[in-house]
């Protein structure tokens, strides 16, 4: 005798005795791979011929707690108890899912009939339920509800993709239901509702005082601070940045030492928690540094040319031009604005001086406001 087991039509490899075991735990794979569902057929064959046996069709299900990404108390225990009632039980499958692994998927039911899935939440602080669900069923008729305590907060029916679910909900303990129910007559669609990758999720902080001082103007090298005070479920996250990127923190308060150009721009912080973010309003600081003029260049129109650069070499850019005034004088006493003196270029200032024959003597000097 010869034996040869087909999945779906397809002979499975080395499956050539007259007894197939499958293992029922999804994370078992045999000779074949993980375990998988479909109709299983045994072809027997000798030198008189072939007979096919009777097809058996293999359905896998998975744990509910498993089906809804159920949190864990980090040892592997899922922290909510789901109960399936009704006329026929939910059930997890991975055929049709959010996330692309499993959901759970309510019992196939009759007219007039429904099907429960409930858990109980219990908590001390505000927060909301989240989910994703889906339901294929005759329109208005066959529906798939959810409800608090009892009480329906929202419904889908008909032909529904995907859509994700938040209900807000103050502390306190929950029973939580997912009601999927048909009425007296027809169906339609895979008469079936879906809920997947259900939780709690606290509210995410709020800002009490925004970051301050909301604006403020220091000298090189100076140390300067920013705070922000919110309230919010801990343990909450600090993010600030600087220009959009990140320079530091995981603090209510960012302290920046010996400070220079580079440090002059828009701070923010992004302050998170596992409820989610809130961003601050800006706050600006502007870094002034002494100018460091080079030597003096003559030009062929007779104008007299000077670059400058902060002190410790750093370089400006045009946003940083227009803060810049250049004044001269002739005692070091009485200073005169030099309108359209200064230019930028490769990040040095450039001041330009057309009228400086004019003068026997002639000092200049770079004004940041």
């Amino acid at each position: 005798m010869r034996y040869q087991w087909r999945l779906n039509g397809t002979n499975l490899p080395a499956a050539t005795n007259d007894l197939l075991t499958v293992a029922g735990d999804r994370l078992v794979t045999g000779p074949f791979g993980p375990v998988s569902p479909g109709v299983y057929q045994l072809i027997a064959s000798n030198s008189y011929g072939v007979v096919s046996s009777k097809t058996v069709k293999l359905t896998v299900v998975y744990p509910l707690s498993d089906a809804l990404d159920s949190p864990t108390d980090g040892k592997q225990t899922a922290l909510y108890n789901w109960i399936t009632t009704g006329s026929a039980l939910w059930f997890g499958r991975t055929n049709i899912s959010h996330d692309g692994a499993d959901a759970a998927r309510s019992g196939g039911i009759g007219a007039a009939q429904e099907t429960i899935l409930q858990t109980t939440v219990a908590t001390n602080i505000a927060g909301r339920y989240t989910f994703w669900w889906k339901v294929s069923s005759e329109a208005f008729f066959d529906t798939l509800e959810f409800r608090i305590n009892g009480i329906p907060q929202t419904s889908i029916s008909g032909e529904v993709d995907w859509q994700a679910v938040s209900i807000p909900v103050a502390a306190g303990t929950n029973i939580l239901q997912w009601r999927y129910s048909k009425d007296i007559s027809y169906d339609a669609g895979l008469d079936a509702g879906w809920v997947d990758q259900f939780a709690f999720l606290p509210n995410p902080p709020i800002i009490l005082v925004q970051p301050q001082p909301a604006s403020q103007t220091v000298n090189f090298g100076a140390t300067i601070s920013l705070g922000v005070t919110a309230s919010g479920t801990p343990p909450l996250r600090y993010l600030w940045s600087q220009n959009g990127n990140l320079v530091g923190g995981n603090s209510p308060t960012l302290v920046l030492n010996n400070v220079a150009r580079a440090q002059a721009g828009t701070y923010s912080v992004t302050i998170t928690n596992a409820g989610g973010f809130v961003s601050s309003s800006n706050a600006i600081v502007h870094v002034n540094v002494p100018q460091l003029l080079g030597a003096p260049k003559l030009l062929p129109d007779g104008s007299l040319q000077l670059s400058s650069t902060d002190a410790n070499g750093g370089l400006l850019t045009l946003a940083n031009l227009a803060n810049f005034e250049a004044q001269a004088s002739t005692n070091l006493v009485d200073w005169t604005t030099l309108p359209d003196a200064l230019s930028l270029t490769n990040g040095l200032l450039q001041l330009q001086d057309a009228a400086r024959t004019n003068f026997n003597t002639r000092y200049y000097r770079i004004v940041e406001h």
